[in-house]
């Protein structure tokens, strides 16, 4: 039998007639002062595994050949020293360019739009470009990288991580089929280098949740939120963090 593939047009209408809305009840209208305590990271540990359940234990990944694979995946360990960097650099912090160093934000204002267990993102290291929020990854020419490449690749090479090395060489480097693995954003925020925001699993996933995503930033009030949050097919289920004046999604 052929698998039946949700179109995500079809997704979002499924979302939207599964949600009561009430948009009169707890209107989203306060915001939020949040500091994040950036060494907890340190790296690449996330405090996230103790508490979110993001793959079965009994999960078998098929690692993929270097070639088809994530870009850069041997450099784990340099990934862990790159995002220790982005930890103990400061607001101000500048190299010998003269341009500021990436860094974590560690005092952000909140929206409260959406309630959720997965605490604050990780933002600040990424340039935001046409294909992507990119960062600088090795010292050689053309070797940018993505933000949740390096975050996720350090994750693997910590004592205790979410995403396992063989997860990481599962990654497909090029999404070109539904079934092919990548790395979501559950938070859907593109810019953020917190690993345990991310899952690695079928494009056709990732794909979907960008639906959740979108009707969860245009939710009126905090029961709007909740309501699509129950809805929501994924697991772990889709939430969103809107930061005042940084946008870290497309």
């Amino acid at each position: 039998m052929t698998e039946l593939i949700l179109p995500p047009l079809h997704l979002t209408n499924q979302l939207r007639n599964r949600t009561s809305i009430n948009s009169k009840e707890t209107s989203i209208n306060s915001i939020t002062n949040v500091t994040i305590d950036k060494y907890q990271f340190e790296n690449g540990f996330d405090p996230l595994v103790d508490e979110i359940e993001y793959y079965p234990a009994n999960k078998r990944w098929t690692p993929l050949e270097r070639s088809e694979g994530l870009s850069k995946r041997e450099y784990s360990s340099h990934a862990r020293r790159v995002f220790n960097d982005w930890i103990s650099n400061r607001i101000g912090q500048k190299g010998k360019n003269g341009k500021q160093l990436p860094f974590f934000y560690t005092n952000l204002r909140k929206h409260d739009i959406c309630r959720h267990r997965f605490g604050e993102c990780l933002i600040g290291p990424a340039t935001k470009s046409k294909s992507g929020f990119k960062v600088r990854f090795l010292q050689s020419k053309g070797s940018d990288g993505y933000v949740h490449h390096v975050a996720i690749l350090a994750n693997s090479c910590c004592k205790k991580p979410i995403h396992s090395k063989a997860a990481v060489a599962s990654i497909s480097s090029k999404k070109n089929k539904p079934n092919d693995l990548s790395i979501s954003h559950l938070c859907g925020n593109g810019g953020c280098a917190r690993p345990g925001h991310y899952k690695v699993e079928k494009k056709k996933i990732n794909d979907e949740r960008t639906h959740c995503h979108f009707l969860l930033r245009r939710a009126k009030s905090l029961n709007d939120a909740q309501a699509i949050r129950r809805a929501c097919p994924h697991k772990p289920k889709c939430f969103v963090n809107s930061y005042i004046e940084i946008k870290a999604h497309f």
